[in-house]
């Protein structure tokens, strides 16, 4: 997908810490020489239709600029030095900091250890999973892939999604170019989170933050979200409503908490700044070694060709990777880099360690070319470099209208074959509809017929795609291929689904294009019926097969206790933030550990038992903002054995125009969930849960509001 491998300029990675707690010393420089670069910074600012913006310069060991420029939301409120912003992939080169430090310790070792030892479920071919070591993940030599559309929103375990990875057609051969992958990154943090026992985010706290003082750093942009000087995403549809302030302001949402290790910290500039320093600097930071200095030596060291040619003279005639860092040079000057983007934001750190230079600069849009510019810009100021390039100016405006030109392309369609004329479907749409598997794919997609008014009040059927939170519609192309769209808020990428017929004259099947022209296959599974069969979830081992038809049985005789139960609300009122929920009296049935998950196409009204393992109602509140919609077959629940994500899961298809609320009386739950948009066909219920190693019996019942 063209738009989602336009990240790294040079790469991602990064933290946080408050100016308070910053020793690094401040030094004014010539007020004329500020408001020169202020004026140039905002002039670009201006052309490139960038929100808002922060840049921070650390010269010789002393702040020398530190500014914000334009606005961190919709309501006016100014960008500042201290405006707390998602560094996207700049993460990256914290999570290798980290995983250094436990190499100091001798927990881990860079090259010797294969990784599956650490993480089992990280297999490929044998050839291949005997090689890759903490060295091949951290310098992006394993051959995966950079697009990660596959586990994006997925409600599995990392490991569960993991094990999805062996169905990548992956090369038994090592490379020596980068094949940039986030994925990658993820499993090295669970490396370091199995052998330390300690969460990878407290590992980074722990080991990064606590000891730079990056006391305004963390992870995840709804915990950022809480913070109250912190910058909202934004996006433009096109670069003249940039230009012109034409700004959609998102929602935050932890959208890659899968990939967490590669590109989900947030901070501000004097943090990084600390983070910067003490990388330039081998580990010191205020005279004192706070990081091993031989494991950042590693992480600076050259182990990956990322470019194996010059493409401009300013700049030397190959770039290697490192672990999270770009290194390369820049009219004589070393330099390590790293740019990062997330959805509706963008940042480059810098570091020219000749000259004792720090440059960052964090921008509150997607896809923006400005951050690693404004370092070049600057490093030609402040080192009175030849100007070679008009960085903000002409290059800056050049970089920003292809980005925009590229999405556009991606959205539209315009990079797709030609389209048939005259190429009708084989089979009526209705035959179409269905939920559909791939190995390689974090949950199933549903597809189903839908149908709509028109502002002239006719009907139109048509079909629509759900995978996790993505929803599409499904138009017919040509013959037996459609197209959808993969829709992540800020960047949309229309792609082709071919449907496949089977021996008997039924759809069987859909593929797709995924990453390095990968052909994959989803399988139509077979539809189930509410009181007739089960079908195991597909983590499910047939061991428990005849567990679930056990389970089946005390459905039936669980119910009947449950009925003559009475429920009886409580006082007790918790809230996430955004919906309240009221505890209630609840039923319980004592069990095993054995996981059920069976899938009903039935009543609106279900009534049933489960058995799980989950952790407490506080902790689970503070995940449940991820889980507002999720996607699933109809009266589908999901259980994970990682008690940290657990959770029921349901679907309801929808043929309204309005709202879907939800109102349940489950063993913590009772109350509405509303604003649920289910024009889109399907709207998913999370509810979280917190009995430990038991079962429970209780009534969801999903309200058409319209």
């Amino acid at each position: 997908m063209k738009i989602l491998t336009v990240t790294p300029l040079l790469l991602l990675g990064a933290a946080l810490a408050s100016i308070e707690g910053a020793p690094l010393n401040t030094r004014q420089s010539s007020s004329n020489v500020h408001q020169n670069w202020r004026d140039a910074i905002e002039l670009a600012r201006n052309q490139t239709g960038t929100p808002g913006l922060s840049v921070a310069v650390l010269h010789k060991g002393e702040i020398i600029f530190a500014e914000g420029f334009g606005n961190r939301n919709n309501k006016g409120e100014p960008v500042t030095p201290e405006t707390l912003m998602p560094i996207g992939s700049m993460t990256k080169a914290m999570t290798a900091a980290m995983i250094g430090e436990l190499v100091a310790e001798g927990k881990l070792d860079w090259d010797k250890t294969p990784v599956v030892e650490y993480v089992p479920t990280a297999k490929f071919s044998p050839v291949l999973t005997s090689e890759l070591t903490l060295s091949d993940y951290l310098s992006h030599r394993t051959g995966l892939p950079h697009e990660q559309t596959p586990w994006t929103k997925s409600i599995e375990t990392n490991a569960e999604v993991y094990s999805h990875l062996k169905y990548l057609n992956l090369p038994d051969k090592l490379r020596t170019n980068m094949q940039y992958s986030n994925i990658g990154y993820a499993i090295a943090g669970s490396a370091a989170e199995n052998v330390a026992k300690v969460p990878y985010k407290d590992l980074v706290r722990n080991k990064i933050f606590g000891p730079l003082g990056m006391t305004n750093s963390g992870f995840s942009p709804i915990e950022m979200s809480k913070r109250p000087n912190h910058s909202r995403p934004h996006y433009a549809d096109s670069l003249k409503d940039a230009q012109d302030g034409k700004f959609h302001e998102g929602e935050f949402d932890d959208f890659f908490e899968v990939v967490a290790a590669a590109g989900e910290v947030y901070s501000n500039v004097y943090d990084i700044l600390r983070w910067g320093s003490t990388i330039m600097n081998y580990g010191k930071l205020d005279g004192k070694q706070v990081l091993d200095k031989a494991a950042v030596e590693e992480q600076l060291a050259a182990h990956t060709i990322a470019r194996d040619r010059r493409v401009r003279k300013e700049f030397g005639p190959a770039t290697n990777y490192g672990f999270g860092w770009g290194i390369d040079s820049y009219k004589g000057q070393a330099m390590f880099e790293h740019t990062g983007h997330v959805l509706g934001f963008s940042s480059d750190l810098a570091l020219f360690p000749d000259s004792e230079l720090v440059i960052v600069t964090l921008t509150n849009i997607f896809g923006s070319s400005l951050p690693p510019l404004i370092g070049l810009y600057l490093v030609d100021e402040i080192l009175d470099l030849p100007r070679t390039e008009d960085w903000l100016g002409k290059v800056a405006l050049e970089q920003t209208k292809e980005t925009y030109d590229d999405m556009a392309e991606s959205n539209s369609g315009a990079n797709l074959p030609p389209r048939l004329k005259n190429s009708p479907t084989v089979h009526p749409l209705e035959e179409y509809e269905g939920v559909y598997s791939s190995p390689l794919f974090s949950g199933d997609v549903m597809i189903s017929l839908k149908t709509e008014i028109d502002e002239d009040g006719s009907e139109k059927s048509g079909l629509h795609f759900l995978f996790n939170t993505f929803t599409s519609k499904v138009e017919h192309y040509h013959f037996e291929t459609f197209t959808f769209k993969w829709d992540f808020w800020s960047v949309r990428d229309m792609q082709l689904m071919t449907f496949i017929t089977g021996g008997d004259g039924k759809v069987d099947a859909f593929q797709i294009k995924y990453a390095q022209d990968q052909d994959v296959v989803f399988k139509k599974q077979a539809r189930v019926k509410a009181g007739r069969s089960i079908k195991a979830g597909k983590s499910e081992q047939s061991a428990f097969r005849l567990a679930m038809l056990a389970r089946l049985l005390l459905t039936l005789v669980t119910l009947a206790a449950f009925a003559a139960s009475e429920q009886t609300p409580l006082t007790d009122v918790a809230s996430d933030g955004r919906y309240t929920f009221t505890v209630t009296d609840y039923t319980t049935v004592r069990g095993g550990a054995e996981r059920v998950s069976p899938i009903y196409e039935g009543p609106q009204t279900l009534r049933t038992p489960s058995v799980y393992r989950s952790t407490t109602w506080s902790k689970l509140l503070d995940q449940d903002k991820k889980a507002a919609v999720r996607a699933a077959a109809p009266f589908k629940w999901r259980d994970t054995a990682d008690s940290s994500n657990s959770h029921m899961e349901y679907a309801l298809p929808s043929h309204s125009k309005g709202y879907w609320a939800f109102s349940a009386e489950w063993h913590i739950l009772s109350g509405q969930l509303s604003g649920l948009n289910a024009t889109e066909g399907f709207v998913t219920a999370i509810v979280p849960v917190s009995l430990a190693n038991g079962a429970i019996s209780g009534l969801m019942e999903f309200i058409d509001v319209k």
